[in-house]
């Protein structure tokens, strides 16, 4: 899904509790109806959170943050599960200096199919 430049800046001022009435209604009846315009929301929370959690917020935004988006418990509970990564990745650089993981091998199942003929599923 394609989205709008100000569509970013908009979901941030309906998470800040900062979007008019309107705004709110047709944002929610947007994020309803599309999964991707969802998912689109679920980023923008995602990087307000790491964005205060770095203190990259203005001021203005901050005092909103903790006025208004951390009222949720669904966010709360978000806000604490990106907070406690953060912090680990804080005390342990070497894990997120290390390899990428590896994708794991699985092994390979055989199959017959009523013409004789094997099928491996991995």
């Amino acid at each position: 899904m394609k989205h709008r430049p100000g569509e970013e800046r908009l979901l941030t001022s309906y998470l800040l509790g900062e979007a008019s009435e309107l705004e709110q209604t047709l944002l929610e009846t947007n994020y309803f109806q599309d999964p991707h315009f969802y998912e689109l929301l679920l980023a923008v929370e995602e990087e307000l959170i790491c964005d205060y959690l770095n203190g990259f917020l203005s001021p203005h935004d901050w005092k909103q943050f903790e006025q208004h988006f951390l009222k949720s418990a669904r966010r709360r509970q978000k806000y604490e599960a990106m907070r406690k990564l953060l912090l680990c990745a804080a005390h342990h650089p070497q894990l997120s200096a290390a390899e990428p993981a590896r994708k794991p091998k699985t092994a390979k199942t055989a199959s017959r199919t009523r013409r004789g003929r094997q099928i491996y599923f991995v």
